[in-house]
């Protein structure tokens, strides 16, 4: 799934028992992984995987798009102040589509993801 962040947006990807994979299209993201706290800079082009069973921060350095790609996941929009939001949560078929539809990510300013 593709999404975008304006810079300083803060989400967390929850994988499913397969990880996910993070892959930077346009921008630079910073990722914590909660196994070992080490912050990486994912830039145009790089991948990261997260392993199963371990949350991660992602946080735009820039305004960036990414793909997040795995079976299942979850993702949390972190706000300031109202703590952590459920915004997606994927289950991929045998196929690869979602198994349901899934809600269109809004930026503050209105516009589609």
């Amino acid at each position: 799934m593709r999404y975008s962040l304006a810079q300083d947006q803060v989400i967390w990807v929850q994988p499913g028992r397969s990880g996910v994979s993070v892959r930077c299209l346009r921008g630079k993201i910073w990722l914590t992984k909660t196994a070992d706290r080490r912050d990486y800079a994912v830039a145009q082009g790089d991948r990261l995987h997260v392993e199963a069973g371990v949350k991660a921060a992602l946080m735009a350095a820039a305004d960036s798009r990414l793909i997040i790609e795995g079976r299942r996941f979850r993702l949390f929009e972190l706000r300031m102040g109202d703590g952590p939001r459920q915004i997606h949560q994927i289950e991929v078929r045998q196929s690869g589509e979602p198994a349901r539809p899934y809600p269109r990510k809004r930026h503050p300013a209105g516009n589609a993801a």
